[in-house]
């Protein structure tokens, strides 16, 4: 499977009032997952999909979310143990790309905590209207496509 791999450490203000974590640290979590694997390049593996889904430049091409579904399986606690995400990509649109990832619990025994979906879309910085992926950024993310998460309890 493609799967890329992140760590991210814990807050402890991502705890609610019962002493697990917040639903809305889950979606943070996803988030910096895709930062890190868009913006920085910082995963465990070398993945060269960094700069290709968006441009620092004035005016260049930006990465927005258009939909992102979480389904979570299993609270998590708090702890110092860095957590672990698994991401990979699906469906290439024209200007789009589905991002999967799985959140998975502390420990030894470490389980799915949340499932995500979450559909991006390339857009034009300036205009804001959609652009289309490079033929670069379509070849580099094909390296990383692997089947559809499906969503839902049932």
């Amino acid at each position: 499977m493609a799967r890329i791999h992140v760590e991210l450490q814990q807050r402890w203000s991502d705890m609610d009032a019962y002493q697990h974590v917040n639903n809305v640290a889950y979606a943070r979590y996803f988030e910096e997952a895709r930062i890190k694997l868009f913006f920085m390049g910082d995963t465990r593996e070398d993945t060269g999909l960094e700069k290709l889904f968006r441009d620092d430049s004035p005016g260049g091409m930006k990465m927005v979310v258009a939909s992102q579904t979480i389904d979570f399986l299993e609270p998590i606690v708090y702890s110092s143990e860095p957590l672990s995400i698994e991401l990979w990509l699906g469906r290439l649109g024209g200007a789009s790309l589905d991002i999967y990832g799985e959140l998975f619990t502390h420990g030894p025994e470490k389980r799915v905590a949340a499932r995500c979906v979450t559909t991006a879309v390339v857009v034009d910085g300036t205009t804001m209207r959609p652009k289309r992926l490079t033929e670069e950024a379509r070849e580099a993310a094909s390296k990383w496509t692997d089947e559809p998460l499906k969503l839902g309890r049932r």
